[in-house]
């Protein structure tokens, strides 16, 4: 399992590395004022790069995701090789009440539309756009949470 996961390691760092160096090269002064935990300049226009990190989610979520392998990944592989299968059998009310609870709240399982048991590649396609909307509103959220909590001062409780 090492040996695939290092690799999926490479490739992100090398991804990682290639939006590190196109945000530098279009506005240098983002990376410099989070290096220097210093706020953004107002009035920065950042519509190229959020145009551009879009319509690569798009490409990436959308188009992408298609054509990912359907073979078992290395966790899967590595199961498959211990134990026989790539799930283990599950039984009781614990495991139950868990299969409800996602069963429940499961947006798209298995990238699938609801009642599409081949699932489609429309299907693939749609979970990759709807994965990186909702990934970039949870980014987002916390971001701002982090943000309004770093704005609030600090009360020093006077000493009796």
């Amino acid at each position: 399992m090492q040996p695939i996961h290092l690799a999926i390691g490479l490739v992100e760092g090398l991804v990682t590395a290639a939006v590190l160096c196109y945000v530098q090269s279009l506005r240098p002064e983002l990376l410099g004022s989070a290096a220097s935990n210093i706020p953004i300049p107002y009035g920065l226009a950042l519509k190229n790069i959020l145009i551009s990190f879009v319509v690569l989610a798009v490409i990436t979520g959308g188009v992408l995701s298609i054509f990912a392998s359907s073979y078992p990944d290395g966790l899967e592989w590595s199961m498959e090789k211990t134990a026989g299968t790539t799930e283990l059998e599950r039984e009781g009310p614990v495991f139950a009440a868990a299969a409800q609870a996602v069963e429940a709240v499961a947006f798209m399982p298995d990238y699938a539309f609801a009642n599409d048991e081949e699932g489609s590649p429309l299907g693939t396609a749609a979970a990759g756009i709807i994965g990186c909307i909702i990934t970039v509103l949870l980014a987002g959220g916390i971001g701002l949470l982090i943000r309004a909590f770093r704005t609030i001062p600090h009360q020093k409780k006077e000493a009796a």
